[in-house]
């Protein structure tokens, strides 16, 4: 056995050997490394920055109306405040303005023919049927025309907060 282990022995002393023909990348490992040296100086430090972008605002107000319809009166002036109170539109009331007219109409004859059918009553001329139909026929317009007011006063926007109010571009 000694036979066998000298030669295995002389076999991994040759496979130590060092290598004679070095590679070519093994070469750049031998050489100083190139550094590029700045020497730091203090100088002054602007805090401005120049850039082009959108400018988004912190705070919007979204105006909506309640009544639909065109604008005829706007009051924003652009870029200033706005106080409290200041009217800022009105939307156009002649459709409105006429249907509150048509129903005073309609109540005025019906609350008349109501007083001319109690008379008539009184003294025995109709019977309480058709005067209550009377009676029942000034309803509708008793009731819809404080809703229509209501409505009227809705169509003008009123800056209604103590803050101002700010319109930008």
């Amino acid at each position: 056995m000694t036979p066998l282990c000298t030669l295995l022995f002389c076999l991994i002393l040759a496979a130590c050997k060092r290598k004679k023909n070095p590679k070519k990348g093994d070469e750049k490992k031998d050489r100083p490394v190139v550094v590029d040296v700045v020497i730091a100086v203090p100088k002054p430090l602007s805090n401005m920055v120049e850039t082009i972008g959108t400018v988004i605002p912190n705070e919007s107000t979204e105006l909506r109306p309640e009544v639909s319809g065109r604008l005829t009166y706007l009051n924003v002036p652009e870029g200033k405040s706005v106080a409290q109170g200041t009217i800022l539109a009105r939307v156009n009331s002649a459709d409105l303005e006429a249907q509150i007219a048509r129903t005073k109409v309609q109540l005025e004859t019906a609350l008349k023919t109501e007083e001319r059918l109690k008379k008539l009553l009184d003294i025995n001329g109709i019977n309480l049927s058709d005067y209550d139909a009377a009676v029942i026929r000034s309803i509708p317009s008793k009731q819809i025309l404080p809703t229509l007011k209501l409505w009227l006063t809705k169509l003008s926007f009123v800056h209604l907060s103590a803050e101002p109010l700010a319109f930008g571009r």
